[in-house]
């Protein structure tokens, strides 16, 4: 064929997100923190999550992982010193 009749059809970026988590919801691997951050952004824009792929187990564990602390922010922010230093038992070659 020299032509192929296709139906061209603008789908807004919250749809084409929608359609692509549903479409690989079942097959799909995910990097759970991203998935979560994505979830979130598509429950503020009002995205119907029924219609996803996911159960509501997974969705709640998912969604969870946004509340947990991710560690350190910042790679050069260090802990907190304790308040009471506790004593080396190595010597020094004093």
């Amino acid at each position: 064929m020299e032509t192929v009749p296709a139906i061209l059809e603008e789908f807004s970026d919250q749809l084409a997100r929608e359609r692509a988590l549903r479409d690989n919801a079942k097959w799909g691997e995910w990097e759970e923190d991203e998935l979560a951050k994505l979830l979130d952004e598509l429950r503020v824009a009002g995205s119907d999550f029924d219609l996803l792929g996911f159960d509501e187990r997974e969705l709640a564990s998912l969604l969870n992982l946004l509340d947990q602390p991710t560690g350190l922010t910042d790679p050069d922010d260090v802990p907190e010193l304790p308040r009471t230093p506790s004593r080396s038992t190595a010597t020094s070659g004093c």
